[in-house]
């Protein structure tokens, strides 16, 4: 019994000691694939290789002068020694000169040491040691070239100008002039694509035909085909979009979706044109069963009152003859209402903006909270509902309601959806409209500000 409890501790033991090596082994090659990228990484630099080689030349000194200064000395020692003829000082010459020599031999071999010990840690000898290889003028000028060469192709595949000025001052420490004229030259290349796309950047906010020729001869231009491909396909989505025509004016419609009729009125202003920002209004019970009184009703009111015809988005009116936004698959049909419009009427669809008051606040809360990355901004007027604060944590929202006797549970509910909403990162501002009613509210509510404010987000 005692000797199987022996063998079952010594078993543990062993066990034990087995686990131990086994962490310290992997903990081991961990550190060291983490010292190896951390070094290919140094050996990619060309400013720091130039440290390296002047670290080397000074090794490659030290590893010469230190052995022949230690054979002088000793030699001198010698001399000395044997001129003295004292078997104590030929003791302590002795001791002394084998010192100097495994100093010598330490000295001579250290950068054979140091490419070992790292080699070791890297897990990698072969790529240490060709890191401190290339501390040389060629793989210096090597490194560089490297840096260039991938700060050209960032800025190439992603138009990006911070890579391009980068991939500039990485070209302008090129020592051969021959290799660093040719980088230079692909660099204007890049340059002139870059410039292109600024350009068609410039035409979208603001389309000619003057500009439009301007930048089918400049991409005419353009010598690698699959960019001039991609960037000739881009301007022609522009111009197609700027030349997008709807004719202005009140326009009535109807649209089913998941077996739901949503009925609408839309309105197009005097200067339409496409990419322009899209702004939804659901109206409160005072319309339900009142679809023409609709026409003039929601906001359309305010929104001439601020703009007259020339308002600088479309807006959309959907009509619910029931007292309710929420019921079965009315919010999808309204969605899905909206989506139609936008790819009907070209409009910028990271521009759609939410609104609705009272029952409409109501249900523009729930749509909100459904489709939350839809909408660009968020409006709801003495409305509330249960929502998940997180959906809202990239839609900037404003929310209004009254203090009035009528509103109570508005109020707090708003209020507390708005405190959730910015504990969950979001953006949402609360208002309290004082001075204001339940009926009166939206007098306070849709001013030009606010309109500014929708299509800015």
């Amino acid at each position: 019994m005692l000797k199987n409890m022996n063998n079952l501790k010594q078993e543990e033991v062993l066990d034990n000691q087995l686990m131990l090596v086994f962490l310290c082994y992997n903990l081991d090659d961990s550190l060291g694939r983490r010292i190896n990228m951390l070094l290919l990484d140094v050996c990619d630099n060309g400013d720091i290789l130039k440290v390296f080689r002047v670290i080397r030349i000074g090794l490659e000194i030290i590893r010469v002068v230190v052995p022949i200064l230690i054979i002088i000395t000793v030699t001198i020692s010698a001399t000395k020694v044997v001129t003295s003829g004292s078997s104590d000082s030929f003791k302590e010459f002795i001791s002394t000169s084998l010192k100097k020599i495994v100093a010598g031999l330490l000295v001579f071999l250290a950068p054979n040491i140091i490419n070992v010990v790292l080699g070791i840690a890297s897990n990698d000898v072969n790529n240490v040691q060709n890191c401190f290889k290339n501390a040389t003028l060629e793989g210096i000028e090597r490194a560089y070239e490297k840096r260039a060469r991938d700060l050209m192709d960032k800025a190439l595949n992603s138009y990006d100008e911070q890579a391009y000025m980068d991939a500039k001052a990485a070209i302008a420490k090129i020592g051969d002039i021959n290799i660093r004229k040719r980088f230079l030259k692909e660099l204007d290349d890049i340059k002139y694509i870059l410039d292109v796309k600024k350009d068609l950047a410039s035409l979208n906010g603001g389309y000619s035909d003057d500009l439009y020729k301007v930048l089918k001869a400049k991409i005419a231009g353009i010598g690698n085909s699959k960019i001039r491909s991609e960037l000739d396909k881009e301007l022609e989505e522009i111009k197609k979009l700027r030349e997008f025509k709807a004719e202005p004016g009140i326009l009535d419609g109807s649209y089913t979706a998941n077996g739901v009729e949503v009925k609408y009125h839309l309105y197009i202003p005097n200067n339409a044109k496409a990419h322009m920002p899209l702004i939804i209004y659901l109206h409160g019970d005072g319309h339900v069963g009142r679809y023409d009184a609709l026409k003039q009703g929601g906001i359309w009111w305010y929104v001439k009152k601020n703009y007259g015809e020339d308002y600088p988005f479309i807006y959309l009116q959907p009509y619910t003859p029931i007292a309710s936004w929420t019921d079965g698959s009315r919010p999808d049909a309204v969605v899905q209402l909206i989506k139609k419009i936008c790819t009907e009427y070209k409009c910028n669809s990271s521009k759609i903006i939410l609104t609705g008051s009272s029952r409409g606040g109501m249900g523009a809360w729930f749509i909100a909270n459904k489709y939350s990355s839809m909408f660009s901004a968020f409006v709801p007027v003495v409305g509330t509902g249960n929502i998940n604060p997180g959906n809202f944590k990239n839609l900037p929202t404003k929310a209004y309601t009254t203090p009035s006797e009528s509103d109570e549970w508005n109020f707090s509910n708003t209020k507390s959806n708005c405190a959730a909403i910015n504990n969950a990162g979001g953006n949402c501002t609360f208002y309290s409209m004082a001075g204001y009613d339940h009926g009166s509210v939206n007098d306070g509510v849709y001013k030009k500000e606010l309109f500014e404010w929708m299509i800015k987000q």
